[in-house]
């Protein structure tokens, strides 16, 4: 298991995705996936997916609301592994680009969902998820937008 320790504390993550930055003023922690365990000399708890945790000196930790997929959870995405898709249904596939984006996915229709469930993938995906997103969608008969921080997916009519 992972540790890191810093002068405010011990962090240790509990299967997540998440970053944590400390210096001689303060340690921030933001999760966006999962639960970060904090053991420290002015502060014990745990950051929880959406969370910033930051901690400065012996005062309470500010926490505020963040989301998991503004650009500096880019980092993520770019170093995403190669993916076998060989097999799998569309719908996995878009499992993992939610994963690896940190976007929600909303199937607009039933039907939508239907085909997602139905398409079966071939290959490997060798690129980061969002541009993998744009190039494999081209194939099924389903659109797809992002809004904020939601991909959208309709059948094509």
């Amino acid at each position: 298991m992972l540790e890191i320790a810093t002068d405010y504390g011990t962090i240790t993550h509990q299967g997540t995705q998440y970053m944590t930055f400390a210096d001689s003023d303060e340690l921030t922690i933001t999760v966006r996936d999962g639960r970060v365990a904090i053991a420290g000399i002015y502060h014990d708890g745990t950051a929880v997916k959406g969370q910033r945790i930051t901690v400065s000196g012996s005062g309470r930790p500010s926490v505020t609301n963040t989301s998991g997929y503004e650009t500096e959870w880019r980092w993520i995405e770019a170093t995403s592994p190669i993916v076998d898709v060989n097999g799998r249904t569309t719908y996995e596939f878009l499992q993992w680009v939610a994963h690896e984006t940190g976007l929600e996915i909303v199937f607009v229709s039933p039907l939508a969902e239907e085909i997602a469930r139905d398409g079966i993938l071939r290959g490997t995906v060798n690129t980061d998820p969002r541009t993998a997103l744009r190039i494999r969608m081209l194939g099924e008969d389903l659109d797809w937008r992002i809004d904020r921080g939601t991909i959208y997916v309709s059948a094509i009519n």
